[in-house]
């Protein structure tokens, strides 16, 4: 009984820091992501407009599928050529910086 008892605790605290440690994986890859779409949106966004049109009172974006459709077509329009995961990291820079629209981890 004091055996199994042990084993069960080993095995909670493994799982408990197993846990712990991918949190902390998707937190820094999800930081990453951010940093990626900042500085893709810096380098090639604000030299055509400020940050300001991302707080007009009529915005058009207001789903995350608006804003992902928002970064393809002026990505498109730059004639950058980014990749799924390229518009994924701006559509969550500028979620996370502007919009807040739940739905993006």
């Amino acid at each position: 009984m004091y055996i199994m008892r042990n084993v069960l605790l080993s095995v909670g605290l493994i799982l408990f820091l197993f846990n712990s440690v991918q949190a902390q994986e998707i937190d820094r890859v999800q930081a990453q992501a951010i940093d990626r779409g900042q500085l893709l949106y810096e380098n090639h966004c604000v030299n055509c407009h400020t940050t300001d049109i991302h707080q007009r009172g009529n915005r058009k974006v207001n789903s995350l599928n608006d804003l992902s459709k928002m970064v393809i077509r002026f990505q498109h329009h730059l004639k950058l050529g980014w990749n799924v995961n390229d518009v994924g990291q701006v559509t969550r820079y500028l979620n996370q910086k502007f919009y807040q629209i739940p739905g993006l981890p």
